[in-house]
């Protein structure tokens, strides 16, 4: 059974907290994801680069490295894509009885009219973690998850920036502070461009640009924005892609 670790944007900040979720093995057979959050002890060096991440902080440029590996006996990965499964609709059960021809004119009036069918869609996440650090921890990471994209039209997906959910654990002299979208403020984005997608059975990868204000979670949770705290990351990712197991919708 697939299991369902996505309930709300809070639950999904803190999943993604995490960073790693569980393959069988790369770009193979998909298996169930789950939190891993015990990975600070977790030397770089033991795992393989999938991919980066680059971005900037006004003159200040940022790196993260993106990760796959076995982590007691399991493999592990720091950028997935996993399958969405929708429940069959009267609308599909109908035209899986139409012939070929039938089914693409439906296809297309529905199309035109703005109403989806049979549409497929996955769940993107991409976690990098400070190459500096020497550990696989917290500190320093950045995740970016998309919740549910359509990729049925591989070519609108390119065409359009997309609305993602992005944390970011910022060192600081303090210590480490969690940085989350800014979704109160008018005017405020965290978008997601792909120049590349690829999401085939037991493979994928990506490569894009992404931009996100992010402010202090404590102070979005409380709806007390400190601008001078707020920061906006501009960057830039390129990876592949485990997959993961199926997930249902009906389980949200």
């Amino acid at each position: 059974m697939p299991i369902q670790i996505t309930c709300s944007r809070t639950s999904r900040l803190f999943v993604a907290a995490a960073g790693l979720f569980v393959t069988t093995a790369l770009m193979s057979t998909p298996v169930a994801a789950q939190d891993i959050s015990d990975m600070d002890s977790q030397d770089i060096r033991s795992m393989t680069p999938l991919g980066s991440l680059q971005a900037t902080v006004g003159t200040e440029t940022l790196e993260w490295t993106i990760l796959h590996g076995e982590v007691d006996g399991e493999n592990l990965a720091s950028a997935s894509w996993q399958p969405i499964t929708m429940p069959e609709s009267p609308m599909a059960r109908m035209m899986a009885n139409m012939d070929e021809e039938q089914r693409r004119q439906m296809e297309e009036t529905m199309g035109a009219a703005g109403v989806g069918v049979d549409r497929q869609y996955v769940r993107i996440r991409i976690t990098g973690f400070d190459p500096e650090s020497g550990k696989v921890q917290r500190a320093g990471m950045l995740s970016i998850e998309l919740g549910m994209l359509a990729t049925r039209d591989m070519d609108a997906v390119h065409a359009q920036p997309h609305q993602a959910d992005v944390s970011y654990y910022r060192k600081t002299d303090d210590g480490v502070t969690l940085l989350v979208a800014n979704t109160r403020s008018a005017g405020a984005t965290t978008t997601v461009d792909f120049d590349r997608l690829e999401v085939n059975d037991g493979k994928g990868s990506a490569e894009g640009r992404f931009s996100a204000d992010l402010c202090p979670m404590r102070q979005v949770v409380r709806n007390t924005i400190e601008p001078e705290s707020c920061i906006t990351l501009e960057g830039e990712f390129t990876t592949r892609l485990a997959e993961q197991e199926p997930v249902s919708m009906t389980g949200q």
